[in-house]
């Protein structure tokens, strides 16, 4: 107990947040590297990169608590992962019309968990509102559920990306890709460092803007220029 404390606050998400955003992006990119994936071409990997880069997001959030007055920025930053995750599905959409037929229910299962992920994501930031919260969740059950509903996102979301088969395709990669997301999933959580709430939503966006530029300088760069 009292090393998940002492590890909560070392790895939470207020201190050193782009730090360990980057961390969680390099661990995320670099197991597509291990097997024989070759490059989707520049348009192809850089939508993919919005992905990684909602997922990096998403994750990152395990790590912080979003209690009293760091929640603004823990909401915040819930908001730009369901935004990259629905710039990820817009730009393959306008890049290329056939994708459509992944939104049907006749697309492969990696595709229908895809979109499972992006409507649940869009629960998660929806139901953390202080007032649909104290609505819907009058006996304080709140994080709990909110808990339930991020472990779904996390989960169709993983199979979304390893199901596909498009970048981890050895068991290496795989397995680090899916115990990255159990165990931020898991972490013991601390309570925040305060936060004034005018910066919460500033301090979003550029740790969110520095963790896409991150994941496409690792990503899609080095696997359409040769380098890896």
């Amino acid at each position: 107990m009292v090393t998940g404390v002492v590890a909560g606050k070392v790895l939470n998400l207020q201190h050193d947040a782009m730090l360990h955003l980057s961390l969680i992006a390099l661990v995320l990119v670099l197991p597509t590297f291990f097997g024989d994936a070759v490059a989707g071409g520049w348009l192809w990997d850089t939508g993919n990169g919005l992905g990684f880069a909602a997922i990096a997001i998403l994750l990152g959030l395990g790590l912080d608590h979003g209690r009293g007055r760091a929640y603004d920025r823990h909401r915040a930053f819930g908001w730009a992962a369901f935004s990259l995750a629905s710039m990820h599905t817009v730009y393959f959409l306008i890049a290329d019309p056939l994708v459509i037929e992944y939104l049907k229910l006749s697309a492969p299962v990696p595709m229908l968990a895809g979109l499972t992920a992006l409507a649940a994501l869009l629960g998660v930031v929806l139901t953390s509102g202080h007032g649909v919260r104290r609505a819907l969740y009058p006996s304080g059950a709140f994080r709990k559920e909110h808990w339930w509903l991020s472990a779904i996102v996390a989960a169709t979301a993983g199979w979304h990306v390893v199901g596909s088969g498009f970048y981890y395709d050895t068991w290496l990669g795989a397995g680090t890709f899916i115990a990255l997301l159990i165990v931020l999933t898991i972490w013991p959580r601390t309570a925040s460092e305060p936060i004034e709430a005018s910066s919460a939503t500033r301090t979003a966006l550029k740790h969110s803007a520095g963790t896409t530029l991150l994941i496409l300088v690792l990503f899609v760069v080095p696997r359409n220029l040769g380098v890896a």
